[in-house]
């Protein structure tokens, strides 16, 4: 039975595969569906890591990355700098599977997110883009935990854990991020012995 599941997983997998691989040939030399382009990069590049395949992975984020600087439209376009944090934080995670360097990724996207949160104004920013947001702060947190900077770990995922907080979804996917953004900073605390905070959490 777990043999024709994983079968199946990977059917459904090769299917989005050719389906977004498809949609990234249709726009790719299309100046003005170029920010559809890099979501096809990211999609792909998602895939790729969840199969596992690491190199791919990062290869994908990082054209994504760089497809998305060739968007022609406005600095501050919250579309293109969501996506912008969506593939580097799919640098982060690439990088904390394949076991290299996680704190000089963590700062590199902290990095970003910094710059990202400086251009966008607040009333352009929507669930979505928050979504995002918290999705790189948690990816930090465990960048900084992998590398044993737990205080930054701390700072980054309570820095998730506020904005999923004041985020106005309720269906599943929020309870799910709520809730491992709140196991993830549970684990640090109990890691530094700050066992109090743990039962606040």
């Amino acid at each position: 039975s777990r043999g024709l599941g994983d079968v199946y997983k990977r059917q459904l997998v090769d299917k989005a595969r050719l389906h977004y691989q498809q949609l990234f040939d249709t726009t790719i030399n299309d100046p003005e569906l170029q920010l559809e382009a890099a979501r096809s990069q990211l999609r792909l590049a998602d895939l790729d890591l969840l199969s596992h395949e690491i190199e791919q992975a990062v290869s994908g984020y990082t054209s994504a990355a760089k497809l998305l600087k060739t968007v022609p439209t406005t600095k501050a376009d919250p579309s293109v700098l969501r996506e912008q944090l969506n593939a580097e934080t799919g640098i982060l995670l690439a990088a904390l599977h394949g076991g290299s360097e996680p704190e000089t990724h963590a700062a590199a996207l902290l990095t970003v997110v910094t710059a990202v949160k400086a251009a966008v104004s607040s009333e352009s920013v929507d669930n979505e883009f928050r979504n995002s947001l918290c999705r790189a702060y948690l990816a930090i947190g465990r960048g900084y935990e992998a590398a044993e900077q737990y205080e930054q770990a701390i700072s980054s995922f309570r820095d998730s854990l506020q904005i999923a907080e004041a985020m106005t979804d309720n269906d599943d996917r929020h309870r799910h991020l709520l809730a491992t953004i709140r196991q993830d900073l549970s684990r640090v605390y109990s890691s530094t012995n700050r066992h109090s905070e743990v039962i606040e959490v």
